[in-house]
């Protein structure tokens, strides 16, 4: 489920968007973070439709980018350039397996795998989608002594659907998805950092190689972003928003650059 709504998509989309980084932590994190944004309009789009949420659709429609890529030589020449490219140094092979396994500790331990925080009202509007087949009616929150207005947020809830269906689980799911969120924007500082080396260091000297891995576990270690990682679910709205957020910054960087 993580997969589908994330990397399937979100591979083939960061060739056209962003190209030749060659640390994988920076691209990876521009692939999840894009196949996120898509997935996001997808599933609301079809919410929008009233077409109902169902795995097999979804999946086929996280394969649309795949699918162009494949059908398009260029397209196709890009992509395995940019895998060709894609350097993982050891440092990185280590490092990165060890924080991500620190970071889930907190989930499948003390949480038990299930979620916190406001991702709740997430699922709470994601379950009226999922049974409806239509966005809800947010003016129904007023029966719950709250402001509708905090809750108008539907692409967040028609993606909280559909990794809901995908998974197959109203609470885990979320739960996991929320965490590998999380992970992603951390690698976005990785994505950064790389954008920002001069291409002749790059090239000239080896160690400043490293730098976005130091992005990496700065970002991901640091007290204020736990509380995306110690409780997931915990910020739940504000973690999905920084992320597309952080990618719009990255695509204006490149647009700029040039690069």
């Amino acid at each position: 489920a993580l997969f589908a709504l994330t990397l399937l998509p979100g591979i083939p989309l960061s060739v056209v968007a962003v190209r030749r980084l060659r640390h994988p932590l920076g691209w990876l994190a521009v692939a999840g973070a894009m196949g996120m944004l898509w997935s996001v309009a997808l599933t609301l789009g079809l919410v929008l439709a009233r077409i109902p949420l169902r795995p097999a659709l979804l999946l086929a429609g996280s394969a649309i980018p795949a699918l162009a890529v494949a059908t398009s030589p260029r397209l196709r020449r890009a992509l395995v350039a940019q895998v060709r490219d894609v350097r993982v140094p050891l440092s990185t092979a280590l490092a990165v397996p060890l924080t991500i396994g620190g970071l889930a500790l907190p989930l499948f331990t003390t949480q038990r795998g299930l979620p916190t925080g406001d991702v709740q009202k997430a699922i709470f509007w994601a379950e009226r989608i999922r049974t409806s087949h239509r966005l809800p009616q947010y003016a129904d929150a007023l029966r719950l002594n709250r402001d509708p207005a905090d809750f108008a947020t539907p692409g967040l809830h028609a993606l909280t659907a559909a990794v809901i269906v995908i998974s197959g689980d109203s609470y885990r799911g979320p739960a996991a998805f929320s965490l590998i969120a999380a992970l992603i924007l951390a690698g976005l500082a990785a994505t950064i950092a790389s954008m920002l080396l001069p291409r002749s260091n790059r090239e000239q000297a080896p160690q400043t190689f490293e730098v976005p891995l130091f992005a990496f576990l700065f970002a991901a270690t640091n007290p204020r972003f736990l509380r995306y990682t110690a409780g997931p679910g915990y910020h739940y709205q504000n973690l999905i928003g920084e992320v597309l957020l952080v990618l719009a910054l990255v695509l204006l960087f490149k647009t700029a650059s040039g690069r």
